[in-house]
């Protein structure tokens, strides 16, 4: 009895080793147990060549690496500094970081259209993470070369910032197998709770596609300031994508055409369109009206609706090809539809690493009159709390107050974005004014009077604005007078993403006058009103450049 209870528990723990330490390899993807350790014990992944190692334990990953391995096979530290430099690498395990959340399984392989490190005879590993909500994160395992990395600087505990691959959701399982039933290029498989697989070399091309503006030349042709005609793609997390076509360079254009609709990336075997497609639908929301020589700026029809097969030949750059229905913009002449990615990461300022002295310092050397305030006696408190301002995302709360006996008074809020933006709240409106734009941008927050509809021999639509001062004032009729020594009308262009506010005068179920949001088509409709007598209406108008980014009527008692 003794010696068969000894068998049984030798084959257990045969069994448990098997299960533990096995590498990333097909399986039964039907069995999602099968990729998970026992509570307690520790997941081990490895690539097929035993230069990777990936552990999980309780949902936290870590990584090691197998110098003598990467040596071995590759000969990456062959050169006479190399056993020098192979001595300061520490082994692991690391710290993996950048994913919310549980760690569940791990898949290492070596797939050739993943690996950006150049002039090399041989494939990086890559490393895939499957998550327990069904995501899935991939990083390149590039850690162990020298020319990637400063030899002064030391090694911290954490090893990477995986990102998170778009799109997929209730992914089951990861195998490393060939992309074609054993005929085509080694690949790394996903498999989701529908049965759907997808090839992750697809996501991977396109993990960045929410970091910024996709920017596409159009015509090369310039005007005569020197601009070519391009075109920008936004994707947003929600499937609504913008399409505007301009003249200019980089991410500021100004706007002849927005369109505004849906988009489906096909990433799966098995939908209406192959994996690597993308079908759009767009509908224009706004264009100006050219005279006849620069018609052929605009496209004829009123709706984009087709499909494309997408390419990523390098990270940052996308290009379609036509499949199926509309162009994404008809032109006569031929071009290629080639996009490369304005990350808004390249205008950021590192807000999450600013001090607070970094940001007081920042909003009084950028917002005209605190630095007076303060050397008045006011005072700056950075709250750690986020606000979300319309047209601004995230930005961080300070306020300027007075600190007496250690006591401080909250008086002025503002909000700095990742941009440099600063914004000022109006409590009694509650709306957030910019006062201080991006780097270089002049953005202005002023009390104006506000006409709408005036067309230029250019064909630009815009509004008209004529700032005013508005003036307290015991004698006037109606409690204050407004200021407008000189009269001077001037032109700002509206479009789709300008935040317009009017006061609802007719809507039986308001108590009160009250502020409502509007988008650009009511907020036209509603501006037909004060057309008749070319009065127009007070407003607070906050404007970058010549671009109006919000527009809040003011109540005249």
């Amino acid at each position: 009895m003794k010696k068969t209870a000894n068998r049984a528990l030798i084959f257990a723990l045969v069994l448990l080793f098997l299960l533990v330490f096995s590498a990333c390899k097909p399986r039964d993807a039907s069995d999602p147990e099968s990729s998970q350790a026992p509570d307690g014990m520790t997941l081990v992944r490895k690539d097929e060549d035993g230069l990777v190692e990936i552990q999980i334990k309780n949902g936290a990953a870590t990584i090691s690496f197998d110098y003598d391995r990467w040596d071995e096979l590759h000969r990456v530290f062959e050169d006479e500094d190399g056993p020098a430099i192979k001595a300061t690498l520490p082994q692991g395990p690391m710290k993996i970081n950048g994913l919310e959340g549980n760690v569940q399984d791990a898949c290492i392989g070596k797939v050739e259209a993943l690996d950006w490190t150049l002039g090399n005879d041989f494939v990086t590993p890559s490393v895939f993470l499957l998550m327990e909500d069904g995501s899935v994160g991939h990083f390149l395992a590039v850690f162990p070369y020298p020319e990637i990395r400063d030899l002064d600087q030391p090694f911290d505990e954490d090893f990477w910032e995986a990102d998170r691959l778009p799109f997929l959701e209730g992914i089951e399982s990861l195998t490393y197998e060939s992309s074609k039933e054993g005929q085509g290029e080694m690949t790394v498989l996903a498999q989701d709770d529908r049965g759907l697989s997808y090839d992750l070399r697809l996501p991977v091309s396109i993990v960045d596609i929410f970091e910024g503006t996709w920017i596409g030349n159009i015509r090369l042709t310039e005007d005569e300031e020197g601009h070519p005609t391009v075109s920008h793609l936004t994707f947003l997390e929600d499937g609504t994508l913008y399409y505007d076509v301009g003249i200019g360079r980089g991410p500021s254009i100004s706007e002849f055409e927005m369109w505004e609709g849906t988009y489906n990336i096909v990433l799966a075997e098995g939908q209406a369109y192959p994996p690597g497609t993308i079908s759009l639908e767009l509908n224009r929301e706004w264009q100006i009206t050219r005279d006849q020589e620069n018609q052929a700026y605009i496209s004829q029809n009123s709706q984009i609706k087709g499909s494309y097969r997408f390419a990523s030949p390098d990270r940052g750059i996308l290009d379609f090809y036509p499949n199926t229905g509309d162009l994404l913009y008809p032109y006569e002449e031929d071009f290629e539809y080639s996009f490369w990615l304005y990350y808004r990461a390249d205008q950021d300022i590192g807000l999450d690493n600013m001090s607070d002295s970094d940001l007081s310092e920042l909003l009084v050397s950028q917002v005209g009159g605190v630095y007076d305030m303060v050397q008045a006696g006011m005072s700056t408190l950075v709250t750690g709390e986020i606000s979300e301002v319309p047209y601004g995302g995230f930005c961080k709360d300070i306020w300027l107050g007075t600190n007496h006996e250690g006591k401080f008074t909250k008086e002025i809020l503002y909000s700095i974005g990742q941009s440099g933006a600063i914004y000022e709240y109006d409590a009694v409106e509650d709306f957030w004014a910019m006062v201080s734009g991006e780097a270089d941008a002049q953005v202005t927050t002023s009390m104006a009077y506000v006409k709408f509809f005036k067309t230029h021999y250019s064909g630009h639509t815009d509004f008209y604005v004529d700032t005013v001062l508005w003036i307290d004032d015991d004698h006037a009729p109606n409690g204050y007078r407004i200021e407008n020594p000189n009269e001077e009308w001037l032109p700002y262009l509206v479009n789709r993403r300008t935040q317009f506010y009017f006061l609802n005068y007719d809507n039986p179920d308001f108590e009160k006058m009250e502020s409502v949001e509007m988008n650009m088509d009511q907020a036209l409709a509603e501006a037909q009103k004060y057309f008749r007598d070319e009065e127009g209406f007070l407003a607070k108008v906050t404007a970058e450049g010549s671009k109006i980014l919000s527009i809040k009527e003011i109540y005249v008692p």
